[in-house]
């Protein structure tokens, strides 16, 4: 018993540290040759004390890459299946992403990246600009909207 304990002490402070979701603390515990009955219970034990919780999970993790990795929704959203968030989580985690500040750091990215673009030819330099952004995560409509703020501000100039 003095064995499980010393793991679950382990696995106890590796959730405390940062946040941790119900997939990436059975991964853990899989690695570590833990039968899946225990996985069981500690994860069990885990929730109840509220060291993982896979809605507030994915509302951290969407805010965090959202604001510091400049990450788009469908990126996030990716991300997230994989580490197989409920859809409805997902969903609301998305929704809590403030829209005005996911398309000012879109329009801050992608202006930023219009301009190091060393690519003569208007179509190639908005394809790169494209490629970029929908790699980032953002959608189709999104990037459209962008690239003719874009296009409009450096007709102006």
């Amino acid at each position: 018993m003095r064995e499980a304990s010393g793991k679950y002490d382990k696995l106890l402070k590796w959730c405390a540290y940062r946040e941790r979701c119900t997939f990436e603390v059975k991964e853990k515990c899989r690695r570590a040759g833990i039968d899946e009955k225990q996985i069981q219970t500690y994860i069990e034990r885990l929730i109840a004390g509220g060291y993982v919780d896979d809605k507030r999970f994915a509302c951290l993790y969407a805010h965090s890459h959202a604001s510091i990795k400049k990450w788009g929704k469908k990126k996030i959203e990716a991300e997230l299946k994989k580490r197989q968030i409920d859809v409805l989580w997902i969903a609301e985690a998305l929704e809590s992403i403030e829209d005005e500040s996911y398309q000012n750091t879109l329009y801050r990215i992608a202006t930023k990246k219009w301009q190091i673009i060393k690519e003569n030819h208007p179509y190639k330099k908005e394809m790169k600009l494209r490629a970029f952004l929908y790699q980032k995560g953002y959608s189709h409509v999104d990037i459209s909207d962008v690239v003719k703020k874009i296009e409009a501000s450096s007709h102006q100039e």
